[in-house]
């Protein structure tokens, strides 16, 4: 008899030893389960931040497109596409610009013919930066002697584009130059005069 008590004793304790053992086993499969839903909810979220991420890259990638070749047009007239090109390096994003000519070409601006072209599109991508930069800097762009490989007829064109893209985009410009072309299309002229190693500010013309 107690030896039957004692292998009665043994049996509920590894009863018992079972019972804990199935208690762990089931947490176990709950936080397994709980851990692959979070892996899916993360692997969702993941999916989504990258549609996000690519849906704004192409929205700025058109309005930049838009705001350079607007620029290029008004000064050179239609001929070449400006294109930004996004590509995967290394894990990172890069961008490639580019001329597409009237054949179809690819040209990278820094090999396009003249420096002319090359400074408009200098100018419209730093305007560009600065409208769609979020949290919204003051709109203030400051030109110094802008657009020297332009002949007299495209810096006309120029002094347009400007106003163009300034009401376009809200952005006030304020240009240090010597050109009538860029002086007679401002809306507000300063004069600056040195004599004697004293500048003299004199406002000229105000519309």
């Amino acid at each position: 008899m107690q030896g039957y008590n004692i292998l009665k004793k043994k049996a509920e304790t590894v009863l018992h030893r079972l019972e804990h053992y199935k208690e762990e086993v089931e947490e176990l499969k709950n936080r397994i389960e709980q851990e692959s839903e979070t892996l899916i909810s993360m692997e969702k979220a993941d999916r989504i931040i990258q549609e996000v991420a690519k849906e704004t890259q192409n929205t700025i990638k058109e309005k930049i497109e838009v705001l350079v070749q607007m620029a290029i047009d008004s000064v050179f007239g239609p001929g070449e596409t400006f294109k930004i090109l996004f590509t995967q390096k290394r894990g990172r994003t890069e961008a490639e610009l580019l001329l597409i000519g009237p054949n179809g070409e690819e040209i990278p601006p820094s090999l396009s013919s003249g420096g002319g072209l090359l400074d408009i599109i200098s100018f419209a991508l730093r305007l560009a930066c600065h409208a769609i930069k979020k949290p919204a800097t003051r709109r203030v762009l400051v030109l110094d002697e802008p657009f020297r490989f332009l002949d007299k007829a495209r810096k006309e064109r120029a002094a347009e584009m400007l106003e163009q893209l300034s009401h376009k985009t809200g952005m006030q410009i304020i240009m240090v130059t010597h050109d009538d072309a860029f002086i007679d299309g401002a809306d507000r002229v300063w004069r600056v005069k040195k004599p004697k190693k004293v500048s003299k500010v004199k406002e000229v013309r105000f519309e």
